[in-house]
């Protein structure tokens, strides 16, 4: 045996070479070094075989459903005109969409309707970001202006709303 020649790795170089070995992508004597580190040390051992299972449940994953085309829904409406909805119905079902909370049966005349209505299709979206841009106004702080308290107060005492100023202020002492 020669045992000069052979190539010896450390758990640096088997971590930096794993991919390309799970991918049968090395020259053969480092595919044999990789190996042979994987059987000697057991915490690579161990990365080794969770990097496997990793890629076993990621092969497992089922690919999502792909949503309603056009096509599919023009031909349902088309043979099922009793399952269409309308644009009042889509909108009133809007919120509960947005929440999960549809059921299945409704889900399924939303979603064609949302496929093939112009004023609909968007919708979903628009409410969805209307909403982001709400919580963002409102998580602005904004700085009064200044004079504004003094203004309030002006106008108050002068239409006879406020007694005195100090009982405007003492209300807003919370």
């Amino acid at each position: 045996m020669k045992y000069e020649n052979e190539k010896v790795i450390d758990c640096n170089e088997f971590e930096d070479h794993l991919t390309d070995y799970l991918d049968n992508a090395l020259d053969k004597q480092t595919r044999k070094a990789v190996a042979e580190h994987a059987l000697k040390c057991p915490l690579c051992h161990s990365l080794l075989n969770e990097v496997k299972d990793a890629l076993k449940v990621c092969r497992e994953i089922a690919v999502p459903k792909t949503p309603l085309t056009p096509l599919e829904a023009r031909i349902l409406t088309m043979t099922m005109p009793e399952t269409a909805m309308a644009c009042r119905e889509f909108e009133e079902y809007l919120t509960d969409y947005l929440d999960g909370f549809l059921p299945a049966t409704v889900f399924h005349r939303w979603e064609r309707h949302a496929v093939l209505c112009e004023n609909c299709t968007d919708l979903p979206g628009e409410v969805v970001r209307s909403i982001a841009a709400c919580y963002t106004y409102k998580a602005d702080e904004l700085p009064l202006p200044v004079g504004l308290h003094e203004k309030i107060l002006h106008v108050n005492h002068r239409h006879g709303k406020c007694q005195s100023d100090e009982s405007f202020l003492d209300a807003t002492v919370w």
